[in-house]
């Protein structure tokens, strides 16, 4: 389909990242990266178009981290930020927490794949505003309605720390989507993330 596609015929593929996909495929294919739209113009447009309040619009923006699709359909899906919001919550008490409920958690967030990912997405982007913070890189956080456990993060653990954390939630990110036990995957990433 490809190699011959009809001539009123128009493809588009999406990945990720050209690198992931076959040599042949990338050959056939012109590369159009999409890049993450400014976050006022985000707010701007949800203020717009939605109807959404200026601070709720500046939060979603934020989370989105650029991207509208998704901005709106946080916007549109309120459930999505209220998990979000337990995922978080999870976060801050495990990070108290020792193995044992570290493990009993793992153990029931691990059964739906799906979950488990946009749970791991959740944590990453609230490391990454940790390891902006702690490395003094002046950008705004995706995640600014968390901004006190962020900074008690970055002044807790420091950047090389954060840095590690990120690697290691990537990493699990990258296993699960390789199809590895889940279950044994999230355990390693729960040893990894520090304890206060």
């Amino acid at each position: 389909t490809l190699e011959e596609p009809n001539s009123r015929v128009l493809l588009i593929l999406t990945a990720e990242s050209a690198e992931l996909l076959l040599p042949t495929i990338v050959s056939r294919c012109a590369v159009l990266r999409l890049r993450p739209l400014p976050l006022e113009q985000i707010r701007l447009g949800l203020q717009a178009r939605w109807g959404v309040p200026e601070d709720q619009a500046r939060l979603l923006a934020s989370i989105s981290n650029g991207r509208p699709g998704y901005a709106v359909y946080l916007h549109q899906h309120p459930e999505q930020q209220e998990q979000r919001a337990r995922w978080l919550a999870e976060h801050h008490r495990l990070v108290q927490s020792g193995r044992v409920e570290r493990f009993k958690f793992a153990e029931g967030s691990s059964k739906n794949k799906e979950a488990l990912r946009g749970l791991l997405f959740v944590w990453l982007s609230l490391w990454r505003d940790v390891l902006l913070m702690a490395a003094g890189v002046e950008a705004p956080p995706a995640n600014p309605d968390q901004w006190n456990e962020i900074n008690a993060l970055a002044g807790r653990f420091g950047w090389q720390r954060a840095s590690q954390v990120v690697a290691a939630l990537e990493n699990t990110i990258r296993l699960i989507d390789q199809n590895v036990n889940a279950r044994l995957a999230f355990e390693v990433l729960l040893l990894e993330i520090p304890g206060l």
